[in-house]
């Protein structure tokens, strides 16, 4: 139980810290609730891609950095950016550029929470302290290059294409 609430604690103090900061024009609750169900969902279609690249690679150096970035990076960021395009940017509710960023924590957050609890469940207790200062606040820090990105296209229809791309460019680079 311990191990359970030291994968999760991580990912929701950043939810809840992202909500209580979105003070003036607060998301509705249902919408952030199914943001974060569907990030931690996409640990699916990631882990699957992940595992189906993964042949393709040798241990090289170099094919190591490559897996690293195509392989697992733009996978994930990938996912992610999928339920923020098709869920919450639609919404009604995301109505301002700041949006962005919390949906895209949100989204994120779910994601790191679900991967997390798999590490922390195979790898003990050590790695539940490192992945909550190190993993997590990193795909929080994800979810906001790419939300902010996708909040700014959202208000430039001319730009939002590249905005878009440059959101997830980033996020996959970071990552």
């Amino acid at each position: 139980m311990t191990l359970l609430a030291l994968a999760i604690a991580p990912g929701l103090v950043i939810c809840f810290y992202i909500f209580y900061k979105d003070m003036y024009n607060r998301e509705p609750k249902l919408n952030l609730l199914v943001s974060f169900i569907l990030g931690a969902l996409m640990i699916i279609p990631a882990a699957l891609i992940e595992q189906g690249v993964m042949p393709y690679f040798d241990n090289s150096i170099s094919s190591t950095a490559a897996f690293a970035y195509i392989g697992v990076a733009f996978t994930e960021e990938l996912c992610k950016f999928i339920v923020l395009r098709f869920y919450s940017y639609p919404k009604k509710s995301f109505d301002e550029p700041l949006d962005g960023i919390v949906y895209g924590i949100l989204v994120s957050m779910g994601f790191a929470t679900l991967e997390n609890i798999s590490y922390v469940y195979q790898h003990g207790f050590g790695t539940a302290i490192l992945r909550m200062f190190l993993s997590v606040p990193a795909h929080a820090t994800f979810g906001v290059l790419m939300g902010y990105y996708v909040g700014l296209a959202k208000f430039n229809p001319q730009k939002s294409f590249a905005l878009m791309f440059t959101g997830l460019f980033l996020a996959t680079f970071f990552h």
